[in-house]
């Protein structure tokens, strides 16, 4: 079925594989109105990485917008606070070396 889905928002044909029978399928949604190949995500569970921080990817365009910007505002304030806690506690990374003397 996940070929089938993957062909579809590709543009492809639809196939049978094993003994190259042509096929014809007709995917609709709730309403009966048909669904183009752009609307469908195939996520390969190889891959399943590919899609990180994309958020609630079958949410309308409005909700996904607000998941993100939520989301993207929690990572600035992190980030910030990460920062304030480093400087308070004297965290360096490990390629700054420190020398009482200044050498």
């Amino acid at each position: 079925m996940a070929k089938t889905f993957k062909a579809i928002s590709d543009n492809k044909p639809v196939g049978e594989k094993v003994f190259g029978l042509k096929s014809k399928c007709n995917f609709t949604d709730e309403k009966g109105m048909q669904i183009s190949g752009d609307s469908i995500i195939v996520i390969n569970p190889f891959e399943e990485n590919a899609f990180e921080n994309k958020g609630l990817l079958m949410a309308n365009g409005e909700l996904r917008k607000k998941y993100l910007l939520i989301h993207k505002s929690i990572d600035d304030k992190k980030n910030i606070l990460y920062e304030q806690i480093k400087k308070k506690l004297r965290y360096f990374s490990r390629s700054y070396v420190f020398c009482p003397d200044g050498n």
